[in-house]
């Protein structure tokens, strides 16, 4: 047959009382998870087990922990969680409450992209954990765009999580436009980004793409472009057009591409292609 779920935590009925002042573990490997060093203090009651302190170190996270676990077949949970990723500027903090089965989960998010999450989780499956939030981000600055007021909701597990989200984008040279995106994939990414609509250069425009962050945030998209306001683009530009779009936001740096031209340049039917990239002392245009 095939293997269920994994049990929801449940501790076993304790007859007696163990207090763990201070337990050490130089190395635990349990596949598939990651070796790791723990510290701990603990007391395991009738009540159940208070974590007074539990120290999580290892190539992959810095995790800290103080909280209670209940009894039954369905615990009362409550911890407060602090953690880090080793050589990165990634942490995070938060709290949760409840029972096992659904908790209220806060979290703020630090790093190159930062935030807070507020919602539901459950450990009914302890290897699938699942949330369902409402996220807030921090602005967002890809080079010369602007990204703000960034806000949707996330559902889902570390290895499945799906997002929609709406925000405010700001682009040199165009009225700032709403867009609404749908993302899924897995919590260490990359997303992809599934759908984005944004009413932006003279027209609705869709596009597709991921956005990845292991190592600095880098962000691809493509589609088709319809009834596009050139000279929104640049003063340069003075027409309407179709084009195909590819966007890449990497090292800082933004470059677009508009191909497969069809429209209207300065009255003339045009062609062909067009690339915008971010150089030092502003863009260069390459038609």
């Amino acid at each position: 047959g095939t293997d269920g779920p994994t049990p929801a935590l449940e501790l076993p009925f304790m007859p007696l009382a163990i207090d763990v002042r201070h337990l050490r573990v130089d190395r635990l490997a349990i596949e598939p998870v990651f070796p790791m060093a723990v510290t701990a203090s603990a007391a395991w009651r009738r009540d159940g087990v208070e974590i007074r302190a539990l120290e999580i170190g290892s190539a992959v996270i810095e995790l800290s922990l103080v909280g209670r676990l209940g009894t039954g077949t369905d615990p009362l949970l409550a911890a407060d969680v602090d953690w880090s990723v080793p050589d990165s500027t990634w942490s995070g903090s938060g709290s949760l409450d409840g029972r096992v089965s659904a908790f209220d989960l806060d979290h703020t998010l630090r790093g190159p992209v930062a935030g807070t999450a507020r919602g539901t989780g459950s450990l009914s499956d302890v290897a699938e954990p699942a949330v369902d939030v409402r996220v807030r981000l921090d602005d967002l600055l890809l080079g010369e765009v602007a990204v703000r007021d960034i806000g949707g909701r996330l559902q889902g597990t570390p290895a499945n999580l799906r997002a929609d989200a709406t925000a405010q984008v700001a682009v040199p040279r165009l009225e700032p436009f709403e867009a609404e995106v749908s993302a899924y994939g897995p919590v260490t990414g990359p997303l992809t980004l599934g759908s984005i609509v944004a009413d932006a250069a003279g027209g609705v425009q869709q596009a597709q793409g991921s956005a990845a962050w292991a190592d600095g945030v880098q962000v691809s998209l493509g589609r088709y472009l319809r009834d596009i306001d050139l000279a929104a683009l640049h003063d340069e530009l003075e027409g309407r057009a179709d084009a195909s779009l590819q966007f890449l936001y990497r090292d800082e740096r933004i470059s677009l591409e508009l191909g497969d031209l069809t429209g209207t340049l300065a009255g003339r039917p045009i062609g062909g292609a067009v690339a915008l990239t971010q150089i030092e002392a502003g863009w260069r245009l390459e038609p």
